[in-house]
């Protein structure tokens, strides 16, 4: 029996976050994105516009978000998008300010916040588009919570790793759902 293996397994699916990891990834892809707008030279977030997987809507439109009265991911778009700085990944929301949390309430109270389905074949697929004063921010996190493998400024890539796979990013403890799906049987458990 191979407790490597095991070990691997759980390091790779394991991630620590503020609440539900949907919703922190809606939010670390919208820390992204909002991060990217500001550099592109936009000040306020004026929109913004996310398109998930099925699955990440199914298990984020409903998560309340911890220490606030705030659920869905609407809400945490706007929250990572208007105050989040992408460094904290899943705990992007806990490091926010106060007066940052209100903008972005008022966002989502305003209809200023979409979120769309994604016609994509990942099931964890988060993409973010945040505007202001003109300019645009994008960013992709795809197959894992934490893998951003897109960052745009006004449509010019910063990052682009969305053909790299996430084995291959340098982390050994990754472990592919094939490699998850062929090891973890009734009987290896």
């Amino acid at each position: 029996m191979d407790k490597q293996m095991f070990v691997r397994i759980l390091n790779s699916e394991m991630e620590l976050a503020t609440g539900c990891t949907e919703p922190g990834a809606v939010a670390l892809t919208a820390a992204e994105a909002g991060a990217a707008l500001r550099k592109a030279g936009g000040t306020r977030v004026e929109a913004v516009t996310v398109r998930a997987s099925i699955n990440i809507i199914k298990n984020a439109m409903s998560a309340g978000i911890p220490g606030t009265s705030y659920q869905g991911m609407d809400y945490a778009a706007a929250i990572g998008a208007v105050g989040g700085d992408p460094v904290h990944l899943l705990e992007v929301m806990n490091y926010v300010p106060r007066e940052q949390m209100e903008e972005a309430a008022a966002l989502v109270k305003a209809g200023k916040v979409k979120v769309e389905v994604a016609q994509v074949p990942q099931k964890l697929y988060v993409e973010v588009v945040v505007t202001a004063d003109g300019h645009t921010g994008r960013a992709v996190v795809r197959d894992l919570h934490t893998n951003v493998v897109l960052v745009e400024q006004d449509g010019v890539a910063t990052l682009d790793k969305q053909h790299a796979d996430p084995a291959a990013a340098g982390d050994s403890d990754v472990v592919t759902p094939e490699q998850i799906a062929e090891f973890l049987t009734v009987r290896s458990i």
